[in-house]
């Protein structure tokens, strides 16, 4: 019996054995990848500088959460930027930065510097 397929034809019979063998070797390797140990950063002095107060929380909160650990003995600090004072908020938004950081783990509201 012989087929005469079209490039058009065998290109789409195709596509799915190649999408399934691709998307088999991406998952095998993600997978793999996140079963690494990562080194463990310990007795450390940390200053974490960001632009803005709320951006400890906003993009910082599981760093800050992990890095603040006791068991780690990490002495962290927080250098913001800036106040957060375009709507005349600045006074406000030190307090909220203070506790927030408080909250993710850092000692003391001397740990953190606006």
């Amino acid at each position: 019996m012989d087929v005469d397929m079209s490039p058009t034809l065998l290109t789409l019979a195709l596509i799915p054995a190649f999408l399934l063998f691709f998307w088999t070797i991406s998952a095998t390797t993600a997978s793999s990848s996140f079963g690494l140990s990562f080194p463990s950063v310990r007795n450390k002095r940390i200053c974490l500088l960001i632009a803005h107060p709320d951006d400890e929380a906003m993009f910082f909160a599981p760093t800050l959460v992990a890095m603040t650990r006791p068991e780690l003995g990490n002495h962290l600090k927080i250098l913001c930027l800036s106040s957060g004072d375009a709507a005349g908020l600045g006074p406000i938004r030190k307090k909220e930065l203070k506790a927030s950081a408080l909250r993710l783990g850092l000692r003391s509201e001397a740990d953190v510097f606006v």
